[in-house]
């Protein structure tokens, strides 16, 4: 009606979630982009959350309608001054060594073989799709190498394994084809280490230098689980120490004993027959448990 005041217009949810900002707190008005600024704000985002933003971390700022999502899109289209055909994810896979999904890097046998010698050094044993990430590689994976040598990813061709790869290049054995174990062998492989250096090799004690192919910590496992034809329920650690309780009674001249007779046999086959949990043994089992 004449002469009554205009009873204003309720607020859209649009202004109630973006308030009206000054030219100062609007970065969106006459807004002029450089990757420097951006990559500046990328920072910041970082320091304050503790890492770097994707096109879904919202708002650049808080209270600021610019997002990441529209710095995404003026990065790829060209807009705010900047010259297109790039994207956040890959302005920060160059310049701050994000991981950008979508654009990873191609992968090859032979790098792949070089990050496994490195494991290798560093930790006695090479890798397997469990090793978890990958030393000296930002964001890359064992488990991410191992699905892209089996579904052909990346560039490798597919239908491989890593522990394929590396039975193949002569770097390890596929544990489903090890060639079986026996504890005399372990014991000899053990007693030479000892002959070298003085001391007796323990599961962390890197490969066998009789037999570069193994290590002392894959001996472990084996001689716990009962893999590779052993018995199981026994370890390195009480292996060497059982024998050599037994080799200390031949060095002192004192015969060996299999609990009812006269053993003829060496120390290490007293150890084996013992560990292997033999009936005829279990008298003598139970004495070197105690003097264990």
């Amino acid at each position: 009606m004449p002469g009554l005041p205009k009873t204003p217009a309720p607020a859209t949810p649009a202004t109630r979630c973006y308030p009206r900002l000054n030219h100062a707190n609007n970065p969106t008005r006459r807004l002029r982009l450089t990757k420097a600024k951006v990559l500046a704000w990328a920072d910041a985002c970082r320091r304050q959350a503790g890492k770097y933003p994707t096109v879904r971390s919202g708002p650049v700022q808080l209270g600021w309608r610019l997002t990441w999502k529209r710095v995404d899109a003026a990065l790829r289209d060209g807009y705010y001054g900047l010259p297109g055909g790039s994207s956040l994810a890959q302005l920060l896979a160059e310049h701050r060594g994000v991981r950008n999904r979508k654009r990873l890097p191609r992968l090859s046998d032979a790098q792949i073989l070089r990050w496994a010698d490195e494991h290798f050094r560093r930790t006695g044993r090479w890798p397997t799709a469990d090793s978890g990430p990958i030393h000296g590689v930002p964001g890359e994976t064992w488990r991410n190498v191992h699905n892209a040598l089996a579904l052909g990813l990346r560039g490798l061709p597919g239908g491989s394994s890593l522990a394929r790869l590396l039975t193949e290049h002569g770097r390890k054995h596929n544990q489903r084809a090890l060639p079986p174990l026996i504890m005399e062998e372990i014991l000899s492989w053990a007693e030479a280490v000892a002959q070298k250096t003085g001391t007796w090799p323990t599961e962390k004690s890197g490969p066998v230098p009789e037999a570069p192919e193994e290590t002392w910590k894959g001996l472990d496992s084996a001689l716990r689980q009962g893999h590779r034809g052993l018995p199981g329920g026994t370890s390195l650690a009480r292996l060497i120490r059982r024998y050599r309780n037994l080799k200390l009674r031949t060095d002192a001249g004192e015969p060996l004993w299999d609990g009812r007779r006269i053993f003829e046999g060496t120390a290490a086959q007293l150890t084996a027959r013992q560990l292997a949990g033999s009936s005829c043994c279990s008298n003598d089992l139970s004495m070197s448990r105690r003097s264990d």
